[in-house]
């Protein structure tokens, strides 16, 4: 799957460039060998996506142009946009990840985060997203394959905020150069979101 900038650099990529390997729904190949194809380009959906492209960029308002296909086979529909566009959030995984690793490992206010990576209204009280974003990672409904639930039981939001991070820079990929944990975690972010 392609990064979000290499998406945006082709504005809307290809048909067959995207074209997921499998169905989600039934399971089918999408391009049999020998066979027709069971998976059909099904027109395009835009999203619009907030937060800094860079860790440190000004935050940003994208719009990501994803494809859509159906399977002939189970008339399943399905959306395909680049890694790192998460599913029902207005932020891309890097954003959150660098929001979480600022407030959590960084210890900067939840305003401070906000006039960083946030985009939209702003209010006195902070940012309640990064609660909300910590308590849905922490139940691994936010990166894949992260699990703290029965590591983080009774700990505070900011501190589950630190855990993600540090589990999202573990999974940054080997850098040239040292880079600070919060660099790692928003490249990490990109490589599980």
């Amino acid at each position: 799957m392609l990064a979000v900038k290499t998406w945006l650099a082709l504005d809307v990529p290809d048909v067959d460039l995207v074209r997921p390997r499998r169905c989600v729904a039934c399971g089918c190949a999408s391009c049999p060998v020998g066979d027709r194809l069971r998976l059909h380009g099904h027109g395009v959906r835009e999203r619009e996506l907030n937060g800094p492209l860079s860790p440190g960029g000004k935050p940003e308002s994208v719009t990501v142009t994803g494809r859509r296909y159906r399977c002939t086979e189970c008339g399943a529909v399905m959306l395909v946009v680049p890694r790192g566009v998460l599913p029902r959030k207005r932020y891309w995984a890097q954003a959150i990840a660098l929001a979480l690793a600022l407030w959590g490992l960084a210890g900067e206010t939840a305003t401070s985060v906000r006039s960083r990576v946030g985009f939209g209204v702003w209010f006195e009280s902070g940012w309640q997203s990064l609660r909300r974003w910590a308590a849905e990672a922490r139940d691994g409904g936010l990166f894949p394959g992260l699990r703290l639930a029965e590591l983080t039981e009774g700990s505070t939001a900011r501190s589950v905020a630190s855990r993600v991070a540090s589990w999202l820079a573990g999974h940054a990929p080997p850098a040239e150069e040292r880079q600070e944990l919060v660099e790692l975690a928003f490249a990490g972010a990109a490589q599980v979101g």
